[in-house]
Parts: C-alpha cells; structure tokens; sequence
C-alpha cells in the first residue's frame, strides 16, 4: 500500500525474511500495525534512504520490525510517544495516533511495542505477538482429512 508513497519520495522499501511468519492476531490489526510503522518510517526519512521490514520467529512470538535510518527520536519522547495525541519534539503534522494503536494492538493479541532510537540515526520498531500454532496455518487440505 505504501509503495507508491516510499517510490514517490525517493525511499527504498526492502523486506528481510527467512519464510512465513504466522502470529495469533487478527489479520486487519496486523495490516494496521504494518501500515502505521511504515508509513512513519517513510514519513521520517529522507530520499535516498532504506526503510526495512523485517519478519521472524524470535523466541517463541512472530515478530514484525520497520527500521529506518531517519530523524531518529529524542530519549525524552520516547516513553510518551505511545500515548494517545502525542508526537516528539520536532514531529511532522499527523494525528499522533499511530505509534499508541500499534501499542494498543500488540497488548490486545498478548504481545508488545519496543522502539530504539537514536537523533540523528534513525528508528528501529518491533513488535511481537504470539506464535500461531502449526494447526493453525496448515494447509486447508490436510485440515480436512
């Protein structure tokens, strides 16, 4: 969905994956979680530069990452970031509720939100959100016998 927008402004989209990557979530909470980190990953950078997304198995939880080498945020808006209306020092016209949905999204599937961060060097979020089961994504085929 933000191809475009990512091409449009000089911004390189590259996925890193060893495979499928299942998580016990709702599918359309899912795609929001993608769409509200990238679209700020792609909001923060500048042309020329990478946005990475990454997906794996880590320790048991599907995990979803979006690293970008942009603005990066200031230690002291970190913790607030994720609060409902809030934006960093210096942010960029928007709603300032992306970063609290993803939060809120993760905790209601019994996963979590973890941002890194440095001025200057860009961001890197991760969210985790439990494993499916192997019955769970199974082919429909052998589901059935």
């Amino acid at each position: 969905q933000l191809t475009g927008q990512a091409s449009r402004l000089g911004i390189t989209l590259k996925l890193k994956t060893s495979g499928e990557v299942w998580a016990e979530a709702d599918a359309r909470a899912v795609r929001q979680i993608w769409q509200n980190l990238v679209s700020n990953a792609i909001k923060y950078s500048v042309s020329g530069k990478t946005v990475t997304l990454e997906t794996r198995i880590d320790n048991g939880a599907a995990l979803l990452s979006v690293t970008d080498k942009g603005a990066g945020i200031a230690a002291a808006d970190l913790a607030r970031l994720t609060e409902p209306f809030a934006q960093g020092t210096g942010g960029k016209p928007g709603t300032g509720l992306g970063l609290s949905v993803v939060r809120r999204f993760a905790e209601l599937h019994g996963g979590r939100l973890r941002i890194e961060s440095k001025p200057g060097k860009g961001t890197k979020v991760e969210v985790t959100l439990p494993r499916a089961a192997e019955a769970d994504f199974a082919p429909l085929e052998e589901a059935a016998q």
